[in-house]
């Protein structure tokens, strides 16, 4: 597609392009993935406390995975979590659907009138968003969105996407930062794309959750790095009932 073709194209035309382009490529059911979580204290070192490194095998039916911390190289116990976006817990996988699929048929309420609305896109089955802009930067369609209903849902905010394939480049995500036995605090994640073994996925989350409304406040930001993902087309049913990993310890994936 020639940019002149793509420039005239509209908001919300851009944005169905994008999800279609997104979702026509295969969702696995099962991901196994190493995820490293890297946070520095407020003196600019690594927080050795809060950054660590898992080997994660996760079912995208129930959003359940197994995982193991792995320290210096060695893989520590069998553990259970859940595994999604505005969760108490990381974020991912890396192929999170960003588009919030699920729930889509929702009413939605009448938009915010301090935005300007370029387009509102609901699409059968698939999310609605209105697109307040719409521009070309650096070769890749820059989107801005905004969720019209259910925004722990919709949790798109912003899209990079290329202007020729139209294939997702990098996006930000509204998430949450759970703070242990504290507060909940909003936070953005950036996440960079990449083909990985013919799927579309995350292989970078740059997160920052500011603790004030003053520029320059206090906050925290905290890098994820996704890699070593595959694909198993089957896991063991085991793997996702944390009571049986006593019987399957010799049995255990590393």
């Amino acid at each position: 597609m020639s940019l002149l073709l793509a420039a005239a194209l509209t908001g919300g035309t851009l944005f169905s392009q994008i999800v279609r382009t997104y979702t026509a490529r295969p969702r696995a059911p099962f991901v196994s993935y190493t995820l490293r979580r890297d946070q520095l204290t407020p003196d600019g070192l690594t927080d050795l406390e809060w950054s660590y490194t898992y080997r994660v095998w996760y079912r995208a039916s129930d959003s359940s995975a197994l995982e193991r911390r792995v320290f210096r190289g060695r893989p520590g116990a069998l553990s259970y979590t859940r595994v999604s976006f505005n969760g108490p817990w990381d974020p991912g996988p890396p192929t999170a659907d960003i588009f919030g699929l699920a729930g889509a048929n929702a009413t939605a309420p009448q938009p915010d009138s301090s935005y300007r609305t370029i387009a509102s896109v609901v699409a059968s089955g698939g999310p609605a968003y209105e697109v307040t802009s719409a521009q070309i930067e650096s070769g890749q369609w820059h989107l801005r969105v905004r969720p019209l209903h259910v925004p722990g849902t919709y949790i798109l905010r912003e899209l990079w996407a290329d202007t020729a394939t139209f294939e997702l480049k990098k996006a930000v995500v509204a998430d949450k930062l759970f703070v242990l036995a504290g507060p909940v605090y909003d936070q953005l994640d950036t996440l960079s794309f990449a083909l990985v073994n013919g799927c579309e996925a995350i292989t970078h989350i740059s997160t920052r959750a500011s603790f004030d409304d003053q520029p320059g406040g206090d906050g925290l930001s905290v890098d994820y790095a996704f890699s070593d993902v595959t694909f198993p087309k089957t896991l063991p049913d085991w793997y996702f009932q944390p009571r049986s990993y006593g019987e399957h310890v010799s049995e255990a994936p590393i």
